[in-house]
């Protein structure tokens, strides 16, 4: 036989074979996927063989070829066929097994193709997309746990309080920093055209609060935001996300995980050619430590403008860890806490208007050391809750005490939910943290700066009963990571693991632990050498707390900042916290 011949018979059984799955209702939905026209569909009507005809065009179109059946699998998963995408698969498998065993160059299924993908699929991806999105934020915003050791979980609107947003101004060389009258404002019509963002704020001042109201925003379609107009809206917590991945493979891992019928490819694709993308990357401080600058890093490029530069970019981080290389463009966003406003307001909302609350409010305001504490949300929340629950913290004159009685105030209101004899066990654990004090130093000065640490290592490291305490009492959290093997020798199975690391609730707890640590050491330490790192990052409480704990370490490391540039501030509090703490 003639060897043309021979190749497009071949050609045409391996089309019958494909084709015989598809019914007449099948290609109907699938032409208007791939866009035909009436005067396409005519031309080839609609025969005794409807699939073997279809396909037959799709291959004269360069849709799809005997080689490659990618999209017409990703159309039928589109409109629902996932089953048929199944079968067409198997047996175009079967067929490639069949022409491989023939010594005939195998088929495949590859992703690559040169034509774009035809626009229904592309929207059918992006109506998935977005709901997919809206399921997952809405597990974000109403699993809120504004403070440790709260076994209500809160709703968004009911711990976000609109204040303390201030945006930078240039008029030429001079810099002033202007009030936002709301957190609308922030991607408002004066910045429209702006497209990278950088939200600037101490921990505990509510950055995480503020990007889930953005997401709650955008998921109710929020007709004072300018989010009501965004297709499509990204949240990626980057304590979250491994540099070793895409991008678009970590939001299908964190944000899309239970959608099967997106890839990150698809993924790709859908966001790519959105009319209008927001993306937000929460916690650039806790995501740097991890970066590696022999590596190709889809966030450094995120961040910089070089990849996505249309998309709305808004980073999240501290003051002092600022990422290098973004666009001069940048505007740059700042909280500054709670006002006095801002704190009556949530304070009555919390607490009512009695003259007992009244009362207790005035004294905080007569308390400089709480009235500082109060404006920084994270603690205001805190003093809140001991109220509602009995207790009056606004005797306290220095941060150490406020501490260390907050703390143990978690501890009673736990052991209060137990029964007597879970009581009783928790009473006799041994309350040694000298461990997990040596831990957080060196989280903080040398080792493992990220402050996370393998679960069952950590457990076993500090004890299993003291570890078991302080994830019930909400000091320590359990969280999910991904982990990849980057060896040259790990096997394909364990390339990609999923682990459980352990995280101090808030940065403030690793602090604390270390100032112990330095309380112990304070005979023996060299302080010059071992604060030098540690007056770099945003360790202001380690100091305070260290003071008010030992006062053999107070002098040495009052010494010690004076020395520091821009430490006189620092100086004086902790002064005040030797003096209060070791009368």
């Amino acid at each position: 036989m003639d060897p043309d011949i021979e190749d497009s018979t071949d050609e045409i059984s391996k089309q019958r074979n494909v084709s015989s799955i598809f019914s007449l209702p099948i290609v109907t939905k699938l032409e208007r996927v791939f866009d035909y026209s009436t005067e396409e569909v005519d031309e080839y009507g609609h025969p005794k063989d409807p699939g073997f005809d279809f396909i037959h065009s799709l291959k004269e179109k360069h849709i799809i070829s005997f080689s490659d059946i990618y999209r017409i699998i990703e159309a039928l998963k589109a409109i629902d066929l996932r089953e048929v995408s199944n079968d067409v698969k198997r047996l175009f498998e079967k067929s490639r097994e069949n022409v491989k065993n023939e010594g005939v160059k195998g088929l495949s299924l590859s992703k690559h193709r040169v034509d774009p993908v035809p626009r229904q699929v592309r929207e059918a991806w992006k109506k998935i997309l977005i709901n997919a999105l809206k399921r997952t934020y809405t597990d974000f915003f109403n699993d809120i746990q504004p403070i440790p050791f709260k076994d209500r979980f809160l709703h968004v609107n009911e711990v976000f309080l609109d204040s303390g947003i201030e945006v930078l101004h240039m008029k030429g060389l001079h810099e002033s920093w202007e009030k936002l009258e709301s957190h609308h404002c922030i991607l408002g019509d004066s910045r429209k055209t702006l497209t990278r963002f950088l939200l600037l704020g101490e921990p505990g001042f509510g950055k995480s609060t503020l990007i889930q109201q953005l997401a709650y925003d955008w998921r109710t379609k929020c007709e004072q935001s300018p989010l009501q107009e965004v297709e499509i809206f990204i949240f990626l917590r980057l304590s979250q996300v491994n540099h070793s991945f895409s991008v678009f493979s970590s939001i299908k891992r964190l944000l899309l995980s239970s959608e099967e019928q997106l890839s990150p490819e698809n993924v790709k694709e859908t966001v790519k050619s959105a009319k209008s993308v927001v993306m937000v990357l929460q916690g650039f401080d806790k995501y740097v430590q991890t970066v590696r600058n022999d590596k190709k890093d889809d966030v450094i490029e995120i961040i910089k403008g070089e990849m996505f530069p249309n998309f709305r970019v808004i980073v999240t981080t501290t003051p002092s860890c600022i990422p290098r290389g973004m666009p001069q463009s940048t505007i740059k966003i700042r909280l500054t806490g709670f006002g006095s406003d801002a704190q009556d307001k949530y304070f009555h909302e919390a607490l009512g208007t009695t003259e007992e609350v009244v009362r207790i409010k005035s004294e905080i305001e007569g308390n400089p050391m709480m009235l500082e504490l109060c404006k920084i949300p994270f603690f205001f929340g805190i003093v809140l809750n001991l109220i509602s629950e009995g207790n009056v913290p606004f005797t306290f004159k220095t941060v150490t005490k406020f501490f260390r009685y907050m703390i143990g105030s978690f501890h009673e209101q736990m052991k209060n939910k137990l029964r007597n004899e879970d009581r009783s066990k928790q009473e006799n654990i041994n309350v040694d943290h000298r461990k997990l004090d040596k831990l957080s130093f060196e989280a903080l000065t040398e080792v493992n700066q990220e402050g996370k640490w393998v679960k069952q290592e950590l457990r076993r490291f500090i004890g299993e009963a003291l570890y078991d305490q302080y994830v019930a009492v909400g000091i320590l959290v359990e969280e999910e990571k991904v982990k990849v093997d980057e060896s040259p020798n790990a096997p394909t199975s364990a390339l990609v693991q999923r682990q459980t690391q352990t995280r101090f609730y808030h940065s403030i707890f690793r602090q604390w632990f270390a100032a112990h640590y330095i309380s112990d050491q304070a005979r023996t330490f060299n302080f010059d050498k071992k604060l030098k790192k540690l007056y770099q990052y945003d360790s202001e409480y380690v100091f305070r707390f260290a003071c008010g704990i030992n006062s053999v370490a107070s002098p040495k490391i009052i010494n010690f900042l004076k020395k520091c540039e821009n430490s006189s501030n620092l100086v004086k509090l902790c002064t005040l916290e030797h003096k209060e703490c070791h009368r």
